[in-house]
């Protein structure tokens, strides 16, 4: 079938051939019709066929005060529906699935007539039950126009009777997540901005980058979800775009610090791995890793102080003496120009053995603070027991268990946390450092360890 130029006194329509409703089986057929490129003074024109439905979207017309849009089954639309509009993007409900229509458009009292033609539409009888949306392809997202925003682009798509963009703080946008809300199928770009509940965690203010997907619909469900699902004709854009938020232009003599933090995996963990993946083989790996990332402040979780090497005859009368080949020191001898805050993490862990005998074994250390001297100058350095400071300690800590270090099931060892006050080179702007990896896992027990070690810890930051 062709697309026909219809000529009518004083205006020129523009006519294109759609499917509504495409579910075909063998080769994928789009069901948008490519915009095409305008002669002088006329518009492009985006169709986009849905679930009993088509969606026009046609770029503004010089003069125009606004625009009818005809659709019907025959080329000539002698018999059609017609809608009139001040809008450019029109959706037209009530469609029959796997019916062929016809589209055209002509403002009103425009200086300037359409004079484009879309190209070919191949017209699909295809079968009568809406199918799954067409993928969209090259999303990109960059910071949008105000604080907060991020613009998101996007190619392709189809079968669809709307479209959104949704966000959130991991590549997969199923955590601390919102979204656009629906807009017309034909939409190919959107402005998405941070809520206030969300800023602390993305955005601008938060440092961390906000992920984005495409999603598009083919079914009359409103919800939103960051997974495929055939059933209510939902699909996503792959995983693995994000962008940083618009931010506020940086005041002046502001000292910028790169941040980082890498589960490093302890000693003891990897253990019973592969020789290539035990601590003596990974260990020139990590600290390439860490200096090509090249922080000027790094915060670590499971880097232990568990022994790497046994220690000396004599290093054996003083355990103290063996803190150099513990895990940690033998990554801070490795890395290029970071230096640990503070190098006594080993001497502490033994106090505390020594003090509470019934804590041997149960509690760790492989939270630290790293940092460049030639960056910042290091003021104080200390550790933070959850379970034991400040002065309060958890519930049945007199009373400890065998298996776990605060009388609950499925708990781990206390898991000590590290702090450091740095202070700017250049700048002599002061700040904390805080490094804490809180206890892992869903369970009722562990969940309430982290939340009674999060107001602790919120408490000793204070």
């Amino acid at each position: 079938m062709r697309n026909q130029l219809f000529r009518a006194p004083g205006r020129t329509l523009l006519v294109a051939a759609v499917a509504a409703g495409l579910a075909l089986t063998g080769a994928a057929v789009p069901a948008t019709a490519a915009p095409a490129a305008p002669s002088a003074g006329g518009p492009a024109v985006r169709v986009v066929a849905g679930d009993r439905m088509v969606t026009a979207a046609w770029a503004k017309v010089a003069g125009a005060t606004g625009y009818t849009l005809r659709i019907g089954t025959d080329r000539s639309l002698k018999k059609a529906r017609t809608v009139t509009t001040t809008k450019r993007v029109v959706r037209v409900r009530g469609l029959k699935n796997g019916k062929a229509y016809f589209l055209g458009v002509t403002p009103a009292n425009a200086r300037t007539t359409i004079a484009a033609v879309t190209p070919k539409v191949r017209v699909v009888r295809a079968v009568a039950t809406p199918g799954v949306p067409i993928p969209v392809a090259g999303v990109t997202a960059v910071p949008g126009p105000l604080v907060d925003q991020v613009t998101v682009t996007w190619r392709g798509g189809g079968r669809a009777s709307k479209v959104a963009v949704i966000a959130g703080s991991n590549v997969i946008t199923d955590q601390r997540s919102f979204n656009s809300g629906w807009v017309p199928a034909t939409t190919r770009s959107v402005t998405i901005t941070v809520p206030p509940a969300l800023k602390p965690f993305l955005g601008a203010g938060s440092g961390n980058p906000v992920w984005v997907k495409v999603v598009q619909s083919n079914s009359a469900s409103k919800a939103f979800g960051a997974y495929y699902s055939y059933d209510r004709k939902y699909r996503p854009s792959p995983v693995g775009t994000w962008a940083f938020a618009k931010a506020e232009p940086a005041p002046a003599a502001v000292t910028k610090l790169k941040v980082a933090e890498l589960n490093i995996q302890s000693f003891g963990a990897t253990g019973s791995y592969s020789k290539d993946n035990q601590w003596a083989a990974r260990a020139p790996r990590v600290a390439d890793y860490i200096d090509l990332a090249d922080p000027d402040v790094l915060t670590t979780a499971e880097l232990a102080t568990n022994l790497t090497v046994s220690c000396s005859n004599s290093e054996k009368y003083d355990p103290y003496r063996c803190a150099p080949h513990t895990q940690v020191a033998d990554l801070a001898k490795r890395l290029d120009r970071l230096k640990l805050a503070g190098t006594d993490a080993y001497a502490r862990i033994m106090d505390q053995m020594r003090t509470y005998a019934k804590w041997n074994g149960r509690a760790t250390n492989g939270a630290h603070v790293f940092y460049d001297p030639a960056k910042a100058t290091l003021l104080d350095h200390g550790y933070f027991s959850p379970a034991l400071a400040p002065s309060q300690s958890f519930k049945n800590v007199v009373g400890l268990g065998v298996s776990n270090w605060d009388g609950r099931n499925a708990i781990g060892p206390d898991r000590w946390v590290s702090w450091a006050r740095l202070r700017t080179v250049d700048g002599g702007r002061e700040f904390f450092v805080v490094a804490a990896h809180l206890p892992v896992g869903g369970a009722a027990a562990v969940v309430e360890a982290r939340r009674e070690e999060a107001q602790k810890l919120v408490a000793a930051i204070d």
